[in-house]
């Protein structure tokens, strides 16, 4: 080739790889068809230029020309992805806080044009607005296999196009859940497919009506169909006896048809040899069915696959067929067949796994072996009936009061008694229900139904005579007397479930009647913890009959005495038995254990009581508690040895949690624990406070031994102090902090109860309290703060009196008990319960917080009144002095100790130092003491102490040799703040690890904490930590620099001498605050529309998805209103993520048992039972915090921390108030409360699984908005 040919080539292969590299520098081909459908959808989107603009979308510009500067082609437009120019993805959806478009959402319409990009393989519009018709023309999108339009507006029927033949070949995925789309489902083409490539069709949540088409039941119409979801739609008709078709459905897995409108009968050919052979989970629930379990589901070898039935809520009838039973269905692992009223009788005993449930799952609430009564056979109300309901309230001593302070109505013979206020009836107007007890306290002023005044006087015997009652919940008033003997024998209470009577005044024993044969033979739930009740426990409960069914026994929290009786064993079906709190003595029965003894046992508590004995060996034998998860034994004084066989032979198999601690138990740690096979799911074992001696044995320290373990606490075991802890063991010893470790050994160090401090009680109310001000420090979060309180620890451990440190155990011990203050009497914890929600929190409440103590700790209980008010308004400047105690303000630097403290060492320092220091940019020296010294304070080593300043202060430059900086990490010196540089204006809160105070750094309001505490000033020489203190502070600052999200709280620095750490201000305080504030300040109520609350919830919402985001994922842990922070502008920050939780891999610990968080309230029922937090454990707690924006209350208020955990795991949840009862100032508008209310709920079921991710709560409370 010529040589100016090649040039002229090089110059065009050169040309084509600048126009390959660089698509803005040359012109692109521009495919007009392609240009223009773009352009007709933004068109079709009515606020385009605010949704473009608000979510920083690139490109889009349809007027600059090809050939000019500027032009961007549209393959490099935001939401537009190409494959060789070619458009093959269209997608802006609303699915993260974080990546996705949500900061405005589309509204408008989706546009047909787009039908015209024949290119396009994704098209993904969720969580936006759009309304309108879905596009006919879509069907021939020849290429498409993804169709994402979730959580829209769209209210039209599903084009028939869609369904004809070729539509959408290649379609994989059609989400259209979420919307308002009606008429009918499509019918399959004859002889066609209806969407042949199709694997998950998601129509639920939508008002779709008819029948269910029969067509979609040919082989060729849904051939790879795997999830099809038409849940909670308005279809009615009967389940088409084509679907069961040879070769229909072959693929499908899960099909979702609950809650429509559903009738008839379940079709027997549905359960033929050929029909569904994939299913696995099939969900019928919530409909009109009608008819029997059809014997054909069983005859022939159906459903090979389904592990998971649900027919809850039809109209059923009959009994559960004897076939069904294995060898039908042999993968069905739950069977749910409650709420049909013409449904009972027997459960064969091979199906009772699947249909009652068993350690692993609930289906069916079984009463011992049969289904629930057939409460349609029940007869109607008579007048004897409502006599006994008469008999209650005239037992009932002050009944006109308490039924006018609680709005109760009826309770004459003018009005039906199926209307009487706490009656409930079955449609044929048999009462099933009583229920006139209290169930938790909110925000002040607000109080749930029969809490606003107590029930006085005592049971009426005559009650038990009404032989429909099902439910009795008396809980939570001031009844007294003794239980009535007449409720106990036969003919009483014939159809009792659940007996609740828990937290009142009742006295006397356990009646010896209610032990007698046929006694409450069909009671479920017996709560009669928190009363006065004496004598000793009936030895004849469970035998002959008596309680034959009960699951659930809490008798914690009274005066019983004397033995366990041996003869319990027979409670064959008991789940859970609470007998803490007490005063039973003896020994523990051998026969609990046996074969037999309590096969569904899952959880024991017999915690602070008096027994003694040894650990029974016979506990150690197969298949000894075969189900049983947790036991707690501690405070008691049982001696011996650990028996060797535990958790071997098959005993304990799945045992999770032990509680030994504070016992006498004696010995080493027995070798065969270690054994493989023994404790392969025991996360927990805690033997503090014992005479255990010897070391850790080897062969706990082997790769296959203690697998789930993550702590184990060996603390005060004098003989054990000292000896190391195994290299595989560090983790659950002495990282997890159960134990105390130093240099990998178990330190010897006094667990004995602390003494008081000098000067009395009132010293010691002073040394114990503190004042926390989590709501205002968001940056400050978990794991920086447990590390500082670490080294303060350290520092001030000589103290004699109750530390953080050991408060927080007598805490913990009040929440495995259930209690909520404690005391110390004789050197052992009595805790007393409480309906104090401040007791809920690890701190206790300071005294200066009166007479806000019942409240969560938070910017508002740290300041009075007056201030609080202010802040919730967000106004800075109104952060005064408050002198109306007489005594010195928090908010004074005058005579605050710990700046006095920092100045007088400081100044120290400086005399101490060489002549001659290294000096800042501008000549001054590194050494000046701070300005932020109080006026008139002067160092003790008569250093000139300069007064609290409002003048700029000197802004040295940082350099090597910057006092107590030098020792951070490169990492950390960017974020390296002197202590000069810090403005301080007043302080705005303390706690137990230092005081926090609004400063000025580098002209920005900041948050300030000092990690120095008050309390340890007599003991701190100096204001160092300890170096291994200041790395993981470091570690997890680094950590938390990388924090940017605009609902995260920001972290600006780290100081290290004196230590302390800068955050973002937040100046309205915590959600907590301001819906506290609004129940007395009308202004700020008035502010709170629907719309600004669903603002917060959307901001933390987004903060939460940019955690869960990360990699490795962060899971807060402790989600709750007092760590959402509000800023001026009324923006949510999220604050107080322990991130020395950060998700590496899986993580171990639970919520509760590693301090992670501070308050049961808002804690999930996976976390209460002690499993690790996890992103669904925010999520639910997330539901919790929408309850408090959507009533202005708290939930669970007046709840002992074991009182909030048994109702959480029992599937309680705060009672939401209908719209016309909630606070706020525009109730009419709230036009999605519904919406709210179904997300809420969402949130917070009680399976993790079924809660919503993060993604999608932004989408949806963004569509709200």
């Amino acid at each position: 080739m010529p040589q100016g040919h090649r040039g002229a080539a090089l110059l065009a292969a050169v040309a084509l790889l600048l126009a390959t590299l660089a698509p803005n520098a040359l012109a692109q081909p521009i495919d007009t068809t392609t240009k223009e459908s773009l352009r007709a959808q933004t068109e079709a989107i009515t606020n385009w230029d605010q949704f473009w603009q608000a979510n920083n979308l690139s490109g889009w510009d349809f007027d600059t020309a090809t050939t000019k500067a500027g032009f961007v082609h549209y393959c490099n437009w935001t939401g537009i992805s190409c494959v060789n120019l070619a458009v093959t993805a269209l997608e802006l959806p609303c699915d993260s806080g974080v990546t996705g478009y949500c900061a405005v959402l589309a509204e408008g319409a989706l546009a047909p044009e787009l039908a015209n990009i024949s290119s396009l393989v994704a098209l993904d519009f969720s969580g936006q607005r759009l309304a309108g018709a879905l596009p006919a023309a879509y069907g021939r999108l020849s290429k498409l296999t993804r169709l994402l339009l979730p959580w829209n507006r769209f209210n039209s029927s599903i084009p028939p196009s869609w369904a004809e033949a070729g539509a959408f070949p290649q379609l994989e995925t059609l989400d259209l859940a979420n919307n308002r789309l009606a008429g009918p489902l499509p019918p399959a083409p004859n002889g066609s497919s209806l969407l042949p490539s199709l694997v998950t069709f998601l129509l639920d949540n939508n008002t779709l009506s008819s029948s269910l088409p029969a067509s979609w039941g040919s082989a060729t119409a849904l051939p790879k169909l795997q999830q099809l979801y038409l849940l909670q739609n308005q279809l009615s008709g009967a389940l088409p006896a084509e679907w069961a078709s040879a070769g229909a459905f072959k693929a499908l897995n899960k099909l979702e048809l609950s809650d429509n409108k559903l009738r008839g009968p379940l079709p027997g050919n549905w359960g033929g040899a050929e029909a569904f052979p994939a299913l696995a989970e099939l969900s019928l629930g919530g409909n009109q069915l009608s008819g029997t379990l059809p014997e054909a589901w069983s005859c022939c070898g159906g459903f090979p696959s389904l592990s998971a039935l649900s027919l809850t809520s039809n109209n059923l009838s009959g009994t559960l067929p004897p076939s069904w039973a294995p060898p039908a269905f042999p993968s069905l692992t739950g069977l749910q067949l409650d709420a049909n009223p013409r449904l009972c009788g027997p459960v064969p005993d091979a199906l009772y796994p699947a249909v009652c449930g068993n350690a692993e799952s609930v289906a069916t609430t079984c009463v011992g072996r049969e289904l629930p009564a057939c409460t349609a056979d029940f007869p109607p109300a008579s007048a004897a009936n409502a006599a006994a309901l008469l008999a209650q309230s005239a037992a009932i001593t002050n009944w006109a009061e308490f039924a006018s302070q609680n709005n109760i109505t009826g309770w004459n013979a003018s009005v039906p008694v199926c209307n009487w206020t706490g009656v409930t009836c079955t449609p044929q107007g048999s009462i099933i229900a009583l229920d006139l007890g209290c169930e938790v306290r909110g925000y002040e002023g607000e109080v749930p139904p029969n809490c606003n005044g107590f029930a006085q006087g005592t049971l009426a015997l005559e009650l038990a005579r009404i032989s429909t009652l099902q439910q009795l919940i008396l809980r939570n008033q001031q009844l007294a007397g003794t239980l009535p003997s007449e409720w106990g024998g036969s003919g009483a209470f014939a159809n009792l479930n659940e007996l609740q009577l828990h937290g009142n005044q009742l006295t006397g024993g356990i009646p010896a009647a209610w032990a007698t044969n046929g006694s409450f033979p069909r009671l479920l739930i017996l709560t009669l913890e928190q009363n006065r009740l004496g004598g000793t426990l009936p030895p004849q409960l469970g035998q002959g009959g008596s309680l034959a069914a009960v699951k659930f026994i809490d008798l914690s929290a009274n005066r019983l005495s004397g033995p366990l009786p041996t003869s319990w064993s027979g409670l064959g079906f008991v789940t859970y038995l609470n007998l803490t709190d007490n005063n039973l003595n003896g020994t523990l029965p051998d026969s609990w254990g046996l074969d037999g003894g309590m096969p569904a046992l899952t959880e024991l508590y017999i915690s602070v009581n008096r027994l003694g004995g040894e650990l029974p060996t016979a506990w150690g034998d197969a298949p000894s508690f075969a189900n049983l998860r947790r036991i707690e034994l501690a405070n008691n004084s049982i001696g011996g040895t650990l028996p060797p066989t535990y958790g071997s032979n098959g005993s304990l198999p799945v045992i999770g949690d032990m509680y030994l601690d504070h016992n006498q138990l004696s010995g080493t740690l027995p070798a065969e624990w270690g054994s493989p096979e023994a404790f392969q799911q025991l996360n927990t074992l805690s033997l503090d406070g014992n005479r255990l001696s010897g070391s850790i044995p080897t062969s706990w320290n082997v790769t296959g031994s203690f697998t789930a373990l993550t702590r184990l606490a060996l603390n005060g075991n004098p003989s054990l102090c000292d000896s190391t802890v195994p290299t595989l063991l560090q983790p659950a010893v002495c990282d997890s902090q159960a134990t105390n470790c130093a240099d990998g050994q178990i330190s010897c160090q006094p667990t004995a109860s602390p003494s008081p401090p000098p000067g009395g009680n009132e010293a010691a109310a002073e040394a114990g309290s503190s004042t926390p001000v989590g709501a205002i420090v968001g940056g400050v979060v978990g794991g920086i703060v447990l590390l500082a309180a670490a080294a303060l620890l350290v520092v001030g451990r000589r103290r004699g009196w109750l530390s953080r440190s050991s408060l927080h155990k007598q805490l913990s011990t009040a929440s495995r008990r259930g209690g909520g203050d404690f005391s110390l009497e004789d050197g052992n914890v009595k805790l007393v319960p409480s309906m104090d929600p401040g007791a809920l929190s690890l701190l206790p409440a300071h005294a200066d917080e009166a007479p806000l103590g019942m409240l969560p700790h938070s910017y508002i209980s740290t300041m009075g009144r007056q201030v609080a008010a202010a802040t919730a308004r967000g106004t800075r400047g109104a952060l005064i002095n408050d002198t109306s105690s007489g005594s010195p303000s928090l908010h004074s630097l005058e005579s605050d100790p710990v700046i006095t403290f920092i100045s007088t060492r400081l100044g120290t320092l400086s005399r101490r130092r060489p002549s001659g220091p290294p000096t800042s940019g501008d000549g001054t020296s590194r050494d000046t003491p701070s300005n932020n010294t109080p006026s008139g304070t002067a160092p003790s080593d008569g250093t000139n102490a300069r007064p609290p300043s409002t003048n700029v202060s000197s802004q040295p430059t940082m350099g090597s040799g910057d006092t107590g900086n030098t020792s951070l990490s490169p990492d950390m010196q960017l974020w390296a703040v002197r202590w000069e540089q810090i403005q301080l204006e007043r302080a705005i809160g303390r706690g137990s690890f230092g005081r926090v105070y609004l400063a000025t750094w580098n002209a920005t309001p900041t948050a300030v904490k000092v990690l120095i505490s008050a309390e340890d000033l007599e003991q701190r020489q100096d204001l160092e930590l300890p170096a291994d203190i200041m790395q993981d502070l470091q570690e997890e600052a680094i950590v938390m620099s990388r924090m940017r999200h605009p609902n995260i709280c920001a972290f600006f620095g780290l100081c290290t001498l004196p230590p302390c750490i800068l955050t973002e201000y937040c100046s309205r305080g915590s959600v907590f605050d301001v819906l506290r504030q609004a129940s007395w300040d009308a202004d700020l109520a008035g502010q709170l529309t629907w719309r600004l609350r669903i603002s917060m919830a959307y901001d933390a919402a987004r903060g939460l998805l940019y955690l869960h985001m990360r990699e490795p994922t962060i899971v807060h842990r402790d989600v709750k209103s007092p760590n959402l922070l509000v800023d001026e502008y009324w923006h949510v920050k999220v604050a107080d993520f322990n991130l020395s939780q950060i998700l590496a891999g899986q993580q171990g610990g639970s919520a509760l048992d590693e301090g992670g968080a501070t308050n049961p309230m808002w804690l999930a029922p996976e976390v209460l039972s002690f499993n690790a937090a996890t992103t669904a454990s925010d999520a639910y707690a997330m539901g919790l915090v929408m309850f408090e924006l959507l009533a202005w209350r708290l939930p669970f208020v007046g709840l002992s921390p074991f009182q909030i955990r048994r109702k959480v795991l029992d599937g309680g949840r705060p009672e939401v108030p209908p719209l016309t009862e909630l606070p706020g100032p525009d109730n009419d508008a709230f036009a999605t409360f519904d919406d709210y209310c179904q997300l809420m709920r969402e949130c917070w079921a009680q399976d993790p699984r079924r809660r919503p991710a993060f993604a999608e709560i932004v989408a949806r409370l963004g569509a709200m908005l």
